[in-house]
């Protein structure tokens, strides 16, 4: 990751190393989403992402790691997901916890926070039959941290502690921006942020949004802009005239969604911005592969 990088993740986790906590001083915008901890009360460890197996979800030893930090994503019926903070997928509790690339729509990944009998905080599954986040069958089958019905257990009781906020993004309008995709596979160790027509590590090319007008624009770098490759079904490269007349150069945002992304749609070919390995394509939404990372799209200020 470059020096400037300016994804949410490093400067987080940079954070979190020094123990640090955001604070919002008198008359500043409101924070963000907050930062969470859980840790087990059977265990006495912390829920974090597995290692080597960055898709399990487990139970370790609380060092304050970014691995072990979860932003709290709430929505309006206080339901929540939980977002880990060094990779930015979402906990999905579908028989063992495991993560998965974030999705509003999976209600696996779903969660709510009760108190039971005793007082103590449990982790519910926010589907329709009752379902907590339970260690009782940690060290049995490998099974790590599952789902079950509800138990009397301190196995299914968690502390929640909250360990600072995640900085809202800025408006962008007008702006000079950097296109940043949210993660694509939780195995990889930098982000990746648009360079030009293709992908490369953040924080990439600094685009110029010229707005139109009626919420359209151009993503501008020097003299050149962003558009469909002539010819090509789904390619990009940057046109030298910058055309504000032209359709292919014009660009909308839809969004944000819960996590703060965006989609990126092209006006001309009404289809979206998505990262396609190393290079940066046009296609229908969800059409390519269904992932929702490959076109949510993080913009920050160059």
């Amino acid at each position: 990751m470059g020096k400037r990088s300016l994804g949410v993740v490093a400067a987080i986790a940079a954070a979190l190393t020094l123990g640090a906590m955001t604070t919002v001083p008198a008359g500043a915008e409101p924070a963000g989403n907050p930062i969470v901890e859980l840790k087990s009360v059977a265990r006495g460890q912390c829920m974090t992402t597995g290692a080597p197996d960055p898709f399990v979800v487990e139970t370790a030893g609380c060092t304050g790691a970014a691995n072990q930090r979860w932003e709290k994503v709430g929505l309006p019926n206080g339901q929540f997901f939980l977002r880990n903070i060094a990779d930015r997928w979402c906990v999905d509790g579908q028989g063992s916890l495991a993560t998965n690339p974030c999705d509003e729509t999976d209600e696996y990944q779903r969660w709510e926070l009760v108190t039971d009998a005793s007082g103590a905080t449990k982790l519910k599954l926010a589907i329709s039959w009752p379902s907590y986040a339970d260690t009782s069958w940690y060290d049995v089958l490998d099974l790590k941290i599952i789902t079950d019905e509800p138990q009397d257990t301190d196995h299914q009781r968690w502390v929640v502690t909250e360990v600072g906020s995640v900085s809202p993004l800025p408006d962008t309008t007008g702006a000079a921006v950097t296109l940043e995709n949210s993660r694509w596979w939780a195995v990889e160790l930098t982000d990746y942020c648009a360079n030009g027509a293709r992908m490369g590590p953040c924080p990439g090319s600094a685009f110029q949004r010229v707005e139109l007008g009626g919420g359209a624009f151009q993503f501008r770098a020097g003299d050149v802009c962003l558009r469909p490759k002539p010819g090509a079904r789904f390619d990009l490269d940057l046109l030298g005239d910058c055309a504000t007349t032209d359709p292919g150069q014009q660009w909308r945002l839809e969004g944000p969604d819960v996590f703060g992304g965006h989609l990126v749609r092209n006006v001309d070919k009404g289809t979206y911005l998505t990262r396609v390995s190393d290079n940066l394509g046009l296609y229908a939404k969800g059409g390519f592969s269904g992932n929702p990372q490959a076109q949510r799209w993080y913009l920050h200020l160059a």
